[in-house]
């Protein structure tokens, strides 16, 4: 009996996400979540020609998920400024776009999102036991009015 061969690719397996916001690499991360968008259902309530009454579902509003992202601590200090101008009242300023790649172990970009507006929500330092032996992260969760995928 023969078998059929697949044509489907090999599912994308990433070795390390690179983030830059606002035209600043701030470098590999180590995890990431979020980044979706989710349309909600508005009701349309109409009547048809032939006086039935209807109840359509058509698309309302788009919401975005916050991306959540913890990189390595480091000595670069855009997280933290970025999130301070956030504080002192400068949201408009702070808002800019970002990109996350994934990147291959050849270190080539093999998925690319690309996010609009954003601004810091959150951001924390790390958590950690004077026992522990792993390197200290930080994490950031952010806001976005856009997210794509681009490549």
């Amino acid at each position: 009996m023969a078998t059929a061969v697949s044509s489907r690719e090999n599912p994308v397996i990433g070795s390390q996400y690179q983030l830059e916001i606002g035209g600043h690499n701030l470098g590999f991360i180590t995890e990431f979540n979020g980044g979706g968008i989710k349309i909600n259902a508005a009701e349309h309530k109409t009547i048809g020609k032939s006086g039935l009454q209807m109840v359509q579902q058509v698309p309302g509003r788009a919401e975005y998920t916050p991306l959540k992202i913890k990189r390595p601590i480091d000595h670069d200090m855009t997280l933290w400024n970025w999130r301070k101008q956030c504080e002192n009242g400068d949201v408009a300023g702070a808002r800019c776009n970002g990109t996350l790649q994934l990147l291959d172990q050849a270190g080539s970009v093999i998925i690319e999102y690309t996010f609009d507006n954003c601004w810091p929500s959150k951001l924390s330092g790390p958590t950690s036991k004077s026992d522990d032996n792993k390197a200290q992260e930080e994490e950031v969760e952010i806001q976005v009015e856009g997210f794509r995928r681009t490549v």
